[in-house]
């Protein structure tokens, strides 16, 4: 049997009575054995008609999503490798006249007994199945010809393998070394694309992985001696304390909603440029209200707005040097959705932290994105401040979908995109002054 790419389902759903036919027995059939995309088609439009094949890319999709569907390069000696993703893959052919090489993002490691390959390029994870894949990945360190790559692999194993690497976007391209690709070094987008949501494989946040393997660590670090100073505990009357004090998160918010004047004064008093100035290195840098990383200030802030006093719902980006806030988008329903936290109601304010990565990379190697997160700590810290000293709720969240949010502001995903997310709005307290 020639190699080919398989969908398959890794455990039978339950919930698939609703389908047609056709679609159920096509998606039985590859939680059973496996099957093309095309013999998949071929099958649906058999029974159910066109009709049927959107319900079978929608339940696809739904099952990528979960987790559930895998690809499978396959030849007839068995599997040579399976694609796992959150996503369904668009299947690309191998070009018999091109010649591919690894991307520079590419990785290789061991989960369990098995290697796998990915990218922080995409949401894909390829496990190898057959050993004979090793000194065939190895060859790929440099461009080769598909012809170039045989041995004990047949021809049609080469053209599966090929094709599944392909549409994982696991080969690099033309723009790799350019444009918005060329700031970030491998560290870097790997840690950034496997921290959010979008790219990332398993769980994200507190799952409590160790709970019942390990205790807890204290809440602080026993005394390391015995040699110990007491130090004095001053008396502190003053306003700064209070605010430090009574800061804290705030996940429930209240009726009127934050004004448009209470977020101007927010975003005035966290995040404005207050002066801008150059030390020669042709980077022009300035002051602000939080510390940012050698004064580059790479962050900006985007605001989803559901529900503020005198200003209209939508997606804007707030101009720290003008104290504006300019609309991009008349929706930001999908952004805010994911940032609610159920039992809770959807964000008045949603505030998007995004960082322009090549400010940051222009300047700093090796600790470029570490920077980032410390600056967005920085700004994290300011802004409950604020929130704070101006009587409003503040939550930051845990955890954000970058490829998301660089969609809905139409933002090339690689020059700018979100690294913080944090909620701001009205409570009894702002209500009452």
């Amino acid at each position: 049997m020639p190699a080919r790419i398989l969908l398959l389902l890794s455990e039978a759903n339950e919930t698939m009575a609703y389908l047609p036919s056709g679609v159920r027995a096509a998606l039985e059939r590859i939680a059973d054995r496996g099957e093309s995309e095309a013999e998949l088609e071929a099958s649906v439009l058999e029974t159910d008609g066109v009709a049927g094949l959107p319900l079978l890319y929608i339940s696809l999709n739904r099952l990528a999503q979960r987790g559930l569907l895998s690809y499978r390069a396959a030849g007839g000696s068995g599997p040579l490798a399976t694609a796992t993703c959150t996503t369904l893959i668009d299947i690309r052919a191998a070009d018999p006249a091109a010649r591919y090489m690894l991307s520079r993002f590419a990785l290789v490691r061991r989960i369990g007994e098995r290697l796998i390959i990915e990218t922080s390029l995409s949401p894909a994870r390829i496990t190898i199945d057959d050993a004979r894949l090793l000194p065939f990945i190895a060859a790929l360190a440099m461009p080769r010809g598909m012809e170039e790559l045989t041995g004990a692999l047949s021809n049609d194993e080469i053209s599966a393998l090929i094709s599944l690497l392909l549409s994982c976007q696991m080969f690099a391209d033309s723009n790799e070394n350019d444009g918005s690709m060329a700031y970030w070094n491998f560290h870097d987008l790997l840690f950034h694309a496997r921290t959010r949501l979008g790219r990332h494989h398993g769980v994200l946040g507190g799952s409590f992985p160790f709970r019942g393997r390990t205790e807890p660590l204290p809440v602080a670090k026993p005394e390391m001696s015995d040699d110990v100073v007491q130090l004095d505990t001053p008396i502190l009357r003053d306003g700064f304390t209070t605010i430090l004090d009574g800061r804290h998160t705030s996940r429930v918010f209240d009726d009127p909603p934050i004004t448009r004047s209470q977020l101007g004064e927010f975003l005035y008093r966290s995040a404005r440029i207050r002066n801008c100035y150059d030390l020669g290195t042709g980077q022009q840098l300035s002051k602000r209200s939080y510390p940012g990383g050698g004064a580059v200030y790479e962050l900006e802030i985007y605001a989803s707005v559901r529900a503020c006093v005198d200003l209209a719902p939508g997606l804007y980006h707030y101009c720290p040097l003008s104290h504006r806030l300019c609309r991009i988008a008349d929706n930001s329903e999908a952004l805010l959705r994911n940032a609610t936290q159920p039992p809770h109601a959807a964000p008045q304010v949603l505030l998007t932290i995004a960082a322009r990565f090549g400010r940051i990379f222009w300047k700093y190697e090796a600790m470029g994105y570490a920077l980032i997160l410390k600056d967005v700590g920085a700004l994290f810290q300011t802004m409950y401040l604020v929130a704070q000293a101006m009587g409003l709720g503040a939550c930051a969240i845990g955890g954000g979908d970058s490829d998301l949010f660089a969609a809905a502001a139409g933002l090339d995903y690689y020059a700018e995109t979100s690294v913080g997310e944090i909620v701001i709005g009205s409570t009894t307290e702002s209500n009452k002054r």
